[in-house]
């Protein structure tokens, strides 16, 4: 295998997993957290709803939502502190009783100040006085939210001095508000997410509906070169198109993926938002974004904190939609033939089967797969991936938590080629010893996704129970179990000690799977790193490991 991203739902090699059924895993893969907006929103506008025209005053509630909408008129309680049913009416020179509702209508009495909030219930169509603002604002308040509590003053005050009717229908629920045993009692509601998880899938790849595309003209800017088909997963195929591989897995359709259903846009957007991210810790690509935006302030941009090539470069993740490419059935048919797939045929896919497609440069051949020339070779792979996973810790709180030999990629370089990253502002330099490391596949990946907000990409691991019950001994099964330990089945929360214990999982791969020739010292090097690796916090603890102090050099940008 020369390439690749291992697809969706795989483990490989003898040292790793089984490949068997995991719907579970589909189907819990990876929220974002939060997903929420701010729980303190503007609040402008108010409606008070009557559940029975018969109940007591103590059973109207108040809603409090975003926006006042335009009055129709306002309307004042005659009497203070009742509560009496108006119909909203055209405005003639006498008001006229709507007999078949029994609602008594209200005159309007002009004031100089309202005595009474006026509020049109869209649900029936009546408008509704409250009771005074006075008598709101006296009463004592008892707060039953999480939220912040200047969200309920916000509240209060916009029932206070607010008079125009809203439609409450037009906008979301937000504070609920009720007289109980004489006081208010305020209850905040966080305003859900309406955006669909497609929508919010589209948002995150920089799409709308309207730039769906159908999958060959997507593709068509990668295949001129040709295509081969490189690898495959449960979920989805990897092909090699020139110096490219694009990994494409269908989802939110209703035909079974080899047996398992597919996994929904949701599921899709967490790993799409963790490798877009990673690639922008890219020096590459944070040294174009400088560029560009000098060219149009003509201010020089600084540079980012923290940096590292050593994780995939992410070209594109693109929603499409349609059969499969033709180019890319020929690839599979001709794997089939020369290699029996164990996947089904993607032929049979529906006209409107929709496609996550993630465009990543070319990382090298596997670690499973890979003739390693020396120790050195194998230590210059070990400190690139701590070098990348503490880069990763600092700016995103990055845990990579699937990080077995197949899914370190290699390629080959000069020997004397160094790499360089930036941890905190501290500029590193390492050596490859020939050997450069691009780390992929962010399925179970959990990150911080920073854009202002406190939303978490993560996979609740606790939905596929099959991944912790592997043989005791064997490392990768162990290692999944540890985590568990770790997080304490919190999988949404940061502990860094998960990439540590991936470290720790890659030097017993050195020295239990791979050969390659080595002195007794340096086997010596290694077995003291894994067994130190298990005791790490962090990868940026284990960057400081003896194996490690030396080898790398610093300076402050």
């Amino acid at each position: 295998v020369s390439s690749a991203l291992v697809p969706l739902g795989r483990r490989s090699g003898s040292g790793s997993m089984d490949r068997r059924a995991r719907p579970s895993l589909a189907a819990a893969r990876a929220s974002v957290g939060g997903g929420r907006r701010s729980s303190v929103p503007d609040i402008t506008s108010a409606t008070l709803e009557e559940e029975d025209e018969e109940e007591d005053e103590e059973d109207v509630q108040v809603v409090i939502e975003e926006e006042f909408l335009e009055t129709e008129e306002e309307i004042e309680s005659e009497e203070d502190g009742d509560v009496e049913v108006v119909t909203p009416t055209k405005q003639t020179d006498d008001a006229e009783e709507d007999s078949d509702d029994d609602v008594e209508v209200v005159e309007p009495e002009p004031a100089p100040e309202p005595e009474a909030i006026c509020l049109l219930d869209s649900d029936d169509d009546e408008t509704v006085a409250a009771p005074t603002p006075k008598t709101a604002v006296k009463a004592p308040v008892r707060v039953k939210t999480e939220h912040d509590v200047e969200a309920v003053t916000q509240a209060i005050a916009a029932v206070a001095i607010k008079t125009e009717p809203v439609v409450k229908s037009q906008f979301p629920e937000f504070v609920k508000a009720e007289p109980v045993e004489g006081e208010v009692k305020v209850e905040i509601k966080q305003e859900e997410d309406e955006i669909s998880p497609l929508a919010a899938l589209l948002r995150e790849c920089g799409q709308s509906e309207r730039d769906v595309l159908p999958m060959e003209e997507v593709i068509s800017r990668f295949t001129a070169a040709g295509v081969l088909k490189i690898g495959e997963g449960t979920y989805g195929e990897a092909f090699k198109c020139g110096g490219n591989v694009l990994k494409i897995v269908p989802m939110g359709g209703d035909v079974l993926i080899n047996g398992e259903p597919q996994m929904g846009p949701g599921q899709i957007r967490a790993e799409a938002a963790i490798a877009k991210r990673l690639t922008r810790l890219r020096p590459d690509y944070q040294a174009a974004e400088a560029a560009e935006f000098k060219a149009m302030t003509g201010v020089k941009c600084e540079l980012p904190l923290n940096s590292t090539e050593g994780f995939i470069n992410t070209a594109a993740v693109t929603v499409c939609r349609g059969p499969y490419a033709p180019p890319l059935l020929n690839a599979w048919k001709k794997y089939e033939k020369e290699r029996e797939s164990e996947n089904e045929n993607p032929e049979g896919f529906p006209e409107d089967q929709l496609y996550i497609v993630f465009a990543c440069a070319d990382g090298g051949v596997d670690l499973e797969h890979i003739q390693l020339n020396n120790a050195a070779e194998a230590t210059a792979m070990l400190l690139q991936v701590t070098v990348a996973l503490a880069v990763a810790e600092e700016a995103m709180k990055f845990e990579h938590r699937d990080l077995h030999w197949g899914n370190v990629l290699l390629q080959r370089c000069g020997v004397d080629e160094t790499r360089r990253a930036r941890l905190n502002g501290v500029e590193l330099t390492y050596p490859t010893n020939g050997l450069a490391v691009n780390i992929i596949d962010f399925t179970l990946s959990r990150l911080d996704m920073g854009d202002g907000k406190k939303d978490v990409a993560f996979c609740d691991l606790e939905a596929d129970p099959e991944l912790f019950e592997g043989p005791a001994g064997h490392c990768q099964s162990d290692t999944y179990r540890r985590m568990r330990k770790a997080t304490k089945g919190m999988w949404e929360r940061h502990c860094p000690k998960t990439n540590s214990l991936w470290l720790h999982y890659l030097a017993d791969c050195l020295l239990s799977d791979k050969e390659f020739p080595m002195t007794a010292g340096q086997k010596a090097d290694l077995k003291g790193f894994k067994k130190r690796a298990m005791g790490y916090k962090s990868a940026s603890e284990a960057l400081w490991d003896d194996m490690f102090v030396g080898v790398w050099t610093s300076s402050h940008v």
